[in-house]
């Protein structure tokens, strides 16, 4: 249940990113990459509940959110 993040702008941390997507449910892990992310979440209704959300802004920005391929 790994969720692919894309477009991270440099200025957002890891810490941020898991305080938005914490609201879908437990995340389990971060790999946060530079502009990337994958992002580990507990259960899979968390990650579809990620999914399902519009467009998800972080201090400001559009990031990419997908499923992880592979």
């Amino acid at each position: 249940m790994t969720l692919f993040v894309g477009r991270i702008p440099s200025c957002i941390s890891t810490g941020q990113l898991e305080e938005h997507f914490r609201k879908f449910g437990r995340v389990e892990n971060i790999n946060h990459k530079d502009s990337y992310a994958f992002i580990e979440f507990e259960s899979e209704s968390s990650e579809e509940g990620a999914l399902k959300t519009g467009t998800h802004l972080v201090d400001g920005a559009a990031i990419r959110v997908e499923r992880a391929s592979g």
